[in-house]
């Protein structure tokens, strides 16, 4: 899969999505995996050996997921939307925006119906709970920072409306408010020639040999929404990072980031060694 992806965003060579994710589909959905999974995890307090315990879990979250995002129809829906949203040549074969709009929101209506079906408020909470956060904490987190940003956040708003002279705030505002208070924030501007070197010197400057890490960055036109992509094909010998060419220093230092961070994979048992990349929604 993380092939396929590569070959998809780098556009180099024949991009075959269609394969791989039939082939996790048919290996996610597999009944005897789901039974031996289901039977071991049922009796989880048992097991003493931790790592064991946390493959268990590992893959009974994987496959909890995959009740959702491998059901028939959202599988079908899920790769039709990606195919449209990632059309940047052929723009006439993608559908109206009102189209697109329409199959989002049963794809999010189908996807919450399965959720409940599994026992889940919604399938927000589904993601919450497999990805380990879980929603209570979830919820507590947000709470939290809502109570010690509300009033600020409501006297500023009140601030712009005098300011515009509007009695009330549009969408393009907080736009403009995320521009103010969060991109111009995010450091100096560096200009595209010290980028590179840039990168270098502050790889090598938290103690990494930069031209041992094993990541490949390529330049390349990406679908809408998307800055760059990284990709680890081969944990954790290959990695590869796909980005605009006017995505900033900072952006490359994050994608390069997760590079480091699956290169450097070195706990006693990693449960992901020598697996292959898989979409996050998947697993």
């Amino acid at each position: 899969m993380g092939a396929a992806y590569w070959g998809y965003y780098a556009q180099e060579g024949e991009a075959d999505l269609a394969t791989p994710r039939t082939r996790f589909k048919e290996l996610l959905t597999n009944d005897t995996l789901n039974r031996i999974i289901e039977n071991w995890h049922s009796g989880k307090t048992a097991i003493r050996d931790p790592i064991l315990r946390s493959r268990v879990l590992v893959w009974h979250n994987v496959l909890t997921a995959a009740k959702v995002e491998m059901d028939p129809e959202i599988f079908e829906l899920r790769n039709k939307l990606e195919s449209w949203l990632a059309k940047t040549d052929d723009v006439s074969s993608i559908p109206s925006q009102e189209e697109m709009d329409s199959v989002m929101l049963r794809l999010m209506e189908l996807r919450n119906a399965r959720s409940k079906s599994l026992g889940y408020d919604n399938f927000a909470e589904l993601v919450l709970d497999v990805s380990g956060i879980g929603a209570d904490w979830f919820h507590e987190f947000v709470n939290t920072i809502d109570k010690a940003t509300a009033e600020p956040y409501a006297e500023l708003l009140e601030e712009i409306k005098k300011e515009k002279g509007k009695s009330e705030i549009e969408a393009r505002d907080i736009g403009k408010l995320f521009g103010l208070y969060y991109v111009t924030n995010q450091g100096a501007s560096i200009s595209e020639d010290k980028i590179d070197s840039l990168i270098k010197a502050t790889i090598e400057g938290i103690g990494v040999e930069y031209d041992d890490l094993s990541v490949e960055i390529v330049e390349q036109d990406l679908p809408g929404g998307v800055g760059g992509q990284a990709l680890a094909i081969r944990i954790p010998e290959e990695f590869k990072v796909v980005v605009t060419d006017e995505l900033s220093f900072f952006d490359r230092m994050h994608e390069i980031g997760h590079g480091a961070q699956y290169t450097f994979t070195a706990i006693g048992h990693p449960i992901l060694e020598g697996y292959e990349w898989c979409l996050g929604s998947d697993c």
